[in-house]
C-alpha cells in the first residue's frame, strides 16, 4: 500500500505518518480530500471558488464529518485486533490516552494562544477572536467558536470509544449484522432522545454535543468491526471483483459530490438545504464510512489516487490545515485584490506551507513523545 518512491522533500513528513500506529496511505489521501473539502466550504461561505458551479459554500461540515469517520476507523481498527484480555490492561489504555492528549492539545493550545494573542491584544482581524475566559473554556472543552466546535466533539468521542470497542470486540465481535443493528437502533434513540416530540423544533442542541454527532463516530467504528471481520484480501484476487468494488466507490464518492448544494441546484435545479441537522450528518456519516469500506476492500484505482503523494501530503498536515487555514484566509480575502480562483490558489498554497511548518515543529515532536518505546 506504500508508495514505491517519494519526492526527498515529503519524505520525511509521509513516512510513519499515522498516531494510532496504523499507516495505510489511501487513509492518509482521504484525509487529504477532507481538509479540501473544509478548505474549499471555507472559501465558498466567503465567496472564494474556482467556479461557482464548484462551489462548496456551506458544505465544508461533510469535510468534518469524514475527519470524524477516519478517526473512529483508525482509533477502532487496533481494540478489535487485540485479545480480549488486553482491555483489561491498564498500560495499554494509558498508552491511548498519553498518545490521544499529545496528538490534540500541543497545537490546539498554540493556535488558541494565538488566536487570543492577535485578535484580543494586536486587535488583527483574521483570527477567531478568543477572550481570555473562552481561551479557557476551549481548553476545558466547554466551548467551541467558529472552527473549534470539532474539536471538543473529537475528544469526547475519544473518552467513549474505550466502551465502544469493548463492545464492538466483546460482545458484538463475531455477529458485525448486531454490530450494525446495534449503531442504528443507537442513532434512532439518540434522535428521539434530543428531539422528542413534544419539544420546540425550534429547541438547539449544542454543536459541540457529541451525542448529535455519535452515530457519524459509530459508524467509523462500525466500519473498523465490518473490515476486520468481513474482509479477506485473498477473496478479491478476480479482477471482475476489484473492477465492481472500484466502480461503487466512485459511484458513492459521486452521491457526496452531487449533494453538493450548487451543484445540486445547477444539475436538478432544485435547491438542496443543507444543514447540520442529525439527520443530514448521519446520511453523510454513512456514505463516508461506505466509500471507507469499499476502499480498504480493494477499490485499486481509488485507493491509488488516494495513495498518491500530493493527497497523502495534505492529509497528514490536515490537523495543522483545519487550525490555520482561517487567518490565512481572512488576509487573502481582505488584502489581495485578485480572480476568485487565485485567491483559492493561493490560500491553498499558503496554507500548506504553513501547515507544514507547524506538524514539523509541533505535531511531531508531541507524537514522538506519545510513542512507546520509540514504536510507532
Amino acid at each position: 500500500m506504500r508508495s514505491p518512491r517519494l519526492p526527498t522533500l515529503v519524505e520525511p513528513i509521509l513516512r510513519k505518518s499515522s498516531s494510532t500506529g496504523l499507516q495505510i496511505d489511501s487513509l492518509d489521501g482521504l484525509r487529504g480530500v477532507a481538509i479540501l473539502f473544509v478548505l474549499l466550504g471555507h472559501m465558498g461561505n466567503a465567496g472564494i471558488h474556482l467556479t461557482p458551479l464548484f462551489s462548496l459554500a456551506r458544505f465544508d461540515i461533510c469535510g468534518v464529518l469524514l475527519f470524524f469517520v477516519l478517526s473512529s476507523f483508525l482509533l477502532t481498527l487496533p481494540p478489535v485486533k487485540r485479545q480480549k484480555s488486553q482491555f483489561l490492561e491498564l498500560s495499554v489504555w494509558s498508552i491511548y490516552a498519553r498518545r490521544r492528549f499529545l496528538r490534540i492539545f500541543p497545537l490546539f493550545f498554540l493556535v488558541l494562544l494565538v488566536s487570543h494573542i492577535f485578535s484580543t491584544h494586536l486587535n488583527v482581524p483574521y483570527f477567531v477572536p478568543i477572550s481570555r475566559s473562552e481561551f479557557v473554556n476551549h481548553l476545558l472543552l466547554r466551548e467551541g467558536k467558529n472552527i473549534f466546535w470539532a474539536i471538543p466533539v473529537e475528544v469526547k468521542y475519544y473518552v467513549l470509544l474505550p466502551f465502544v470497542a469493548f463492545l464492538f470486540c466483546v460482545p458484538l465481535k463475531k455477529n458485525p449484522l448486531a454490530a450494525a443493528l446495534f449503531v442504528v437502533a443507537a442513532s434512532i434513540l439518540i434522535r428521539f432522545v434530543l428531539w422528542p416530540p413534544w419539544r420546540p423544533e425550534e429547541f438547539e442542541v449544542s454543536r459541540i454535543s457529541l451525542a448529535r454527532n455519535l452515530p457519524v463516530f459509530l459508524m467509523g467504528s462500525l466500519t473498523a468491526l465490518l473490515q476486520s471481520r468481513i474482509f479477506k484480501p485473498k477473496r478479491l484476487k478476480p479482477l471482475y471483483a476489484r473492477g465492481l468494488l472500484n466502480l461503487v466507490a466512485i459511484m458513492a464518492f459521486l452521491t457526496i459530490v452531487l449533494l453538493i448544494p450548487r451543484f445540486w441546484t445547477s444539475v436538478s435545479g432544485q435547491e438542496f438545504r443543507w444543514s447540520l441537522t442529525y439527520v443530514h450528518s448521519a446520511v453523510f456519516g454513512f456514505l463516508w464510512a461506505f466509500f471507507l469500506f469499499l476502499c480498504l476492500s480493494g477499490a485499486g484505482l481509488v485507493s491509488r489516487v488516494l495513495g498518491s503523494t500530493p493527497l497523502r501530503f495534505m492529509g497528514v498536515v490536515s490537523y495543522s490545515a483545519y487550525l490555520w487555514h482561517l487567518p490565512v484566509m481572512c488576509f487573502i480575502q481582505a488584502k489581495v485584490d485578485a480572480h476568485p480562483s487565485v485567491k483559492v490558489l493561493l490560500i491553498i498554497i499558503i496554507v500548506l506551507v504553513v501547515s507544514t511548518i507547524s506538524h514539523v515543529l509541533v505535531e511531531k515532536p508531541f507524537m514522538k513523545l506519545g510513542l512507546p518505546n520509540r514504536r510507532s
